[in-house]
């Protein structure tokens, strides 16, 4: 019986496209260069906007449930 829910479950979860589940799926992306107190990274900006656009390309986030923050938009508040 157990297996046969599996099953069932892993059918409708790949019957569902890609965009009906993160039909209401939710992202916060960080990508800081730029520290006061430690040396400057070099790529941390350039793989949060990959991530982005992985999210909206691959699959389907729609863009304004993504909140980007890159250096100075990455604060406290």
């Amino acid at each position: 019986m157990k297996s046969f829910i599996l099953i069932l479950l892993m059918g409708f979860l790949s019957a569902m496209t890609n965009s009906e589940f993160y039909d209401d799926s939710w992202a916060v992306i960080i990508g800081i260069n730029n520290y006061d107190n430690i040396k400057r990274l070099n790529y941390a900006v350039d793989d949060a906007q990959d991530i982005h656009d992985m999210l909206v390309a691959k699959f389907h986030f729609p863009v304004d449930n993504i909140a980007l923050l890159l250096n100075e938009e990455a604060t406290y508040n």
